[in-house]
């Protein structure tokens, strides 16, 4: 969680750094088009984008402590939480890692849809 060091790490290894995540985080490696992993690395190139991106990483014991204090009570509104079963999530979604938009486009859709159909 030191982003100095991390930066140091990545930086001028951009497209090696998401490659990893992309390919690695995921239930079907081809999930995300080669075209978009190298749109990802072109920004991810631009002055500050990857400070930017690491910082989630640094803020994780701070986000935790507002989720501890968050989930004392339970929401009132209604939620719908999805993860794949090869990352995570309060609902699996089979064949699916990490990046679920990608992986299962058609289901989450059908899925967002069903949700606002029936929130309303």
């Amino acid at each position: 969680m030191n982003m100095d060091i991390t930066r140091f790490l990545v930086e001028g290894r951009e497209e090696q750094y998401l490659r990893h995540f992309f390919r690695d985080f995921a239930y079907d490696p081809t999930a995300m088009p080669e075209s978009e992993i190298q749109a990802y690395v072109l920004r991810m190139r631009q002055p500050g984008n990857l400070r930017a991106s690491l910082n989630l990483y640094g803020s994780i014991p701070q986000s935790a402590e507002q989720m501890r204090r968050l989930t004392a009570e339970k929401l009132t509104v209604p939620i719908m939480a999805w993860g794949g079963r090869s990352s995570f999530g309060s609902s699996v979604i089979e064949e699916c890692g990490h990046w679920v938009f990608q992986e299962r486009t058609d289901f989450i859709c059908e899925e967002v849809d069903r949700f606002w159909a029936g929130a309303g």
